[in-house]
């Protein structure tokens, strides 16, 4: 029983050891600390069985221990816990603090574990050692927050130093805020961390802590000015409190606010040694230049250092704020003045109002200046169009808010009617709309505006490469639109169309596939296409299992090879076999995708001479065994597609290097099967017969022509000269008339032909 009491105060201790140590591990901010915390405590949690074995012996000193052990403990488990309920900026905020707390927290647990250690206490020599050299560790253990955590620490304390309170740094603070807190990027989660770091700050003021206060009152303000977390109703509703209690009139600095050295208003007023304030760069010059004294004083410094003077900047920033209200206060009447002079002068200082705080957005927006700028591009001079466009780029630049009320207000339309005027106003224009289509539904109404993309398309080819850069970034964002990729392609703008062959989803794949089928493009076009590499992708999308992308790109391949220049690149990037596939296959094909195939095939075939097919074939199918499978598809087909095939087959033999297939041809009894055409009802088909006809016997195989045909059809022929024939019709007649073997028997009965001779 007394041993058991003996033990009781140890065994709570080791709960509250096992305890913390396992909440410490999950602590998410500051993380590398509290693991060290734990992994310490959890040391020493394996060493209190063998003490508690000389507390069995009723050893006083030893459970003289357990109360300061209990206390550090607590202090610890509080930590712990105060680090799960906090905000996680401001924890983060806070890492060397919290870093210096559990160094202390190790310490002293160290120093009360080594007094186990004294020759008076009832412990083995063993587990003393085992103390010794477990509080040796901790006292000489370095914690220290992680780099990551040290970065953005520093970070801060250069953003709030330097008072950068524009967007581009509150974005950069925030975003590696979000990121080591694990938060998400919505901006409502990021608004609720934002929240709580303000309440934060609000019970620290209740516990009169100044200093730290003052500190989060000018990290919130660097926040205050990040994208995702201004707003616009904050913004304004400040911007009016601030405004009820201003008068009419302009304060003149303070006194206090110059410095003795520049003269000038501080930026970054410092305190040294003496007592005195200067700015920061005025005094740091001072020093380097060899000084030791305060230069109003005269005292002799001890040493060199400087501390902000957060108070009167915080003065300084209090007047800036007033008087800039009172500026924009007076805007509209200026900008509505009418005096050319007086309004360029208002918009010059409008824009550097805006450009010198993210806040100061809000606030001409609050006053209702948005609208006026707008209304004032209707009517303005060139070079005044030019400021105000500038101005309104400074107004919505980083703001979301003011970006959809600028485009409420129609600066989207005003500024694309300027991409047709002077090349330094569409300059100025293209950079306003560049800001504005930074919202992604701003970004789809501007594509909309009439004549947009044709005004950009030609911005975009200009020589003003800032001003084509810009074009360029727009339109590569309206390309986000499908609609609007092929709105750019019909005035000759492919880049978005050909990215989208390469790189889009299947249907959208087949969508601009067909857009391209369907585009009417002059030869200049398509070869541009076929130079950019539309062709290989097109290729690859009638390679795929989908009849509806098969036909797409059929269609796609009908329309470019159309232009002679397009031949040989074509069959080099592959597209006879996907031709030949749709043309051959055994399998059911629609109709219309074996007919834009016959077409490619016989665009290809009149592009390229015959030896050219023959070389650059793409292909392991024998050609002439290519030629006589399109014969016998010409029964199974319709004359739209027994057209194309019959032009194809003629112009790949017709060539003095092509006799090895026109002899392969007629020995597969091709002229035989071919006679029956020559009286087709299509006039297309009867054509391209002819003169396939004409072709095959040029060189032999008149002898078989004559035995084939009655003596009807060629009276037929002959009777083509009097009638209303082609032109081409007449001569593929007469010049198989002249292959003809005059003595043939079979010819002297024809009155018509004998008659022609």
């Amino acid at each position: 029983m007394e041993n058991g009491g003996a033990a009781f105060p140890f065994v709570h201790l080791l709960d509250q050891i096992y305890g913390v140590k396992e909440a410490a591990k999950h602590v998410v901010v500051c993380h590398g600390c509290f693991s060290q915390l734990s992994s310490s405590l959890g040391k020493i949690g394996l060493l209190i069985p063998d003490v508690m074995e000389a507390a069995r012996l009723d050893n006083s000193h030893v459970h003289g221990i357990v109360h300061p052990l209990t206390t550090e403990l607590k202090n610890a488990k509080e930590l712990v816990a105060h680090c799960t309920t906090k905000s996680k900026f401001y924890l983060l905020l806070s890492s060397h603090g919290y870093a210096r707390r559990i160094h202390s927290i190790l310490s002293s647990l160290a120093s009360i574990m080594l007094d186990l250690t004294a020759d008076h206490m009832d412990i083995p020599l063993k587990t003393k050692n085992k103390i010794k050299l477990l509080c040796r560790d901790m006292q000489a253990m370095e914690i220290r927050v992680s780099a990551e955590e040290d970065d953005l620490v520093k970070l801060v304390e250069l953003v709030v130093r330097n008072h950068y309170t524009d967007s581009k740094h509150s974005n950069e603070v925030l975003y590696k805020l979000a990121t080591m807190a694990g938060i998400s990027m919505e901006r409502s989660s990021l608004r609720h961390e934002f929240d709580e770091l303000r309440q934060e700050k609000e019970l620290l003021a209740q516990d009169k802590d100044d200093a730290e206060v003052l500190q989060l009152n000018q990290i919130i303000s660097v926040l205050s000015s990040a994208d995702a977390l201004g707003s616009a109703t904050v913004g304004e509703q400040l911007y009016r409190e601030q405004r009820q209690g201003v008068d009419n009139n302009f304060l003149p600095p303070l006194q206090t606010f110059y410095c003795p050295i520049t003269q000038e208003v501080m930026e970054n007023p410092v305190e040294i040694e003496s007592g005195q304030t200067y700015e920061m760069a005025a005094i740091q010059k001072w020093f380097a230049e060899g000084h030791r004294v305060c230069p109003i004083t005269k005292m002799e410094l001890s040493n060199l250092s400087l501390k902000p003077n957060r108070l009167l900047q915080q003065s300084i920033e209090e007047w800036k704020d007033r008087n800039t209200i009172m500026k924009v206060a007076t805007m509209v009447s200026r900008l509505n003045s009418g005096d050319e002079s007086s309004l360029s002068e208002a918009l010059l200082e409008l824009q550097a109002i805006c450009e010198e705080k993210s806040i100061h957005k809000y606030w001409v927006a609050a006053e209702g200046l948005i609208p006026v700028l707008v209304s004032l591009l209707g009517s303005s001079k060139r070079e005044l169009k030019k400021k105000i466009l500038a101005t309104l780029t400074a107004v919505v630049s980083d703001n979301s808010e003011n970006r959809v009320k600028a485009c409420d207000a129609g600066a989207a339309e005003h500024a694309v009617r300027s991409l047709a005027r002077d090349l330094g106003e569409a300059r100025q224009a293209v950079t306003l709309l560049s800001e504005l289509c930074k919202e992604e539904s701003i970004c789809r109404k501007v594509s909309k505006v009439q004549g947009c993309i044709l005004l950009m398309v030609t911005l975009a080819n200009s020589d003003n490469m800032m001003a084509a850069t810009n074009a360029k970034e727009l339109l590569s964002l309206f390309a986000k639109d499908d609609e609007n990729v092929v709105h750019m392609a019909k005035v000759n703008y492919f880049g978005p169309l050909v990215e989208c062959l390469h790189k889009g989803s299947l249907s959208t794949k087949i969508f601009m596939a067909n857009t391209l089928a369907d585009l009417l493009l002059p030869d200049q076009s398509k070869a541009l296409l076929v130079q950019e590499g539309v062709v290989s992708f097109l290729v690859r999308l009638a390679s795929e299992n989908n009849l509806e992308a098969k036909a797409a790109s059929l269609g796609a391949f009908r329309n470019l090879s159309s232009s002679c220049e397009n031949g040989v690149a074509m069959i080099k990037d592959g597209v006879m076999n996907p031709v030949l596939e749709v043309l051959l296959t055994v399998k059911s094909v629609a109709v219309p995708i074996r007919e834009n195939a016959a077409a490619t095939f016989a665009n290809l075939a009149m592009c390229c001479e015959s030896n050219v097919i023959n070389r650059l074939w793409g292909t392991q199918r024998d050609v002439g065994e290519v030629l006589l499978q399109l014969m016998s598809l010409l029964n199974l087909t319709g004359p739209n597609i027994q057209s194309h095939i019959l032009k194809a087959l003629e112009c790949i033999c017709k060539s003095s290097t092509s006799l090895g297939l026109r002899e392969r041809l007629r020995e597969r009894e091709s002229i035989q099967f071919l006679a029956h055409f020559m009286n087709d009802k299509d006039a297309t088909v009867r054509l391209y017969a002819l003169k396939f006809l004409f072709t095959l016997t040029k060189d032999g195989g008149a002898d078989t022509l004559v035995e084939e045909l009655s003596p009807d059809s060629f009276d037929s022929m002959v009777g083509l000269f009097s009638l209303d024939s082609l032109e081409e019709e007449k001569i593929a007649a007469m010049g198989i008339l002249g292959n003809l073997p005059l003595n043939n028997r079979k010819l002297c009965h024809c009155s018509n032909f004998r008659k022609a001779l």
